[in-house]
């Protein structure tokens, strides 16, 4: 099973001291936007396996919220499929 933490209370509030503007983006159907070949299942003599990770699958958030942490984690917060980007000026908000 996979485990997210993400970032602690103390975390978050420490990246957004000082920021003054806030843009929020929300992922429309982000999980299908992950291939997973870790989906895969056999059913009798048939293999099966989805191309997207799926909703409902009980480690999609963790294995989402990993992706987009690590991708971005110096400029975007995430938090399941939306993204916070704190900027001290619009003229920083806009460079992200």
């Amino acid at each position: 099973m996979t485990n997210w933490t993400g970032l602690t209370e103390r975390a978050t509030l420490h990246r957004l001291d000082g920021k003054s503007y806030f843009t929020s983006l929300d992922l429309k159907s982000g999980y299908y936007q992950m291939p997973r070949d870790k989906t895969a299942f056999l059913f009798p003599d048939v293999h099966y396996q989805f191309t997207r990770l799926p909703f409902g699958i009980i480690n999609g958030p963790a294995v989402f919220q990993r992706m987009l942490g690590s991708l971005w984690f110096t400029i975007v917060m995430a938090f399941m499929d939306d993204l916070l980007i704190p900027s001290a000026s619009i003229e920083e908000g806009l460079q992200c």
